[in-house]
């Protein structure tokens, strides 16, 4: 079993998921229900302990009435928009 560092980018992700529903007072199981996740599911990817596939970063943004940028912008370990692929962090 691996555990994640605190600047992992799929904590960090969670993270941006948990403070973004809490400033729309939503509960877990409100946003499960407006973004189609499973609460459980949901519960995971805010603790970083599942890693969402694109198709529920989606969900969870449009759930949440957010541009997925906003939830993915500068992740730990991800690359700055408009750098060259070869600069990409290994």
């Amino acid at each position: 079993m691996s555990h994640r560092t605190p600047t992992d980018p799929v904590r960090e992700f969670g993270l941006r998921v948990k403070l973004a529903r809490l400033s729309r007072g939503l509960t877990q199981q409100e946003a499960s229900e407006l973004s189609g996740v499973p609460q459980a599911h949901w519960s995971r990817i805010e603790r970083g302990l599942n890693e969402p596939k694109l198709t529920t970063v989606l969900s969870i943004a449009k759930g949440l009435e957010l541009d997925p940028g906003v939830l993915l912008w500068f992740l730990p370990g991800g690359r700055v928009p408009g750098d060259p692929p070869n600069s990409c962090p290994h």
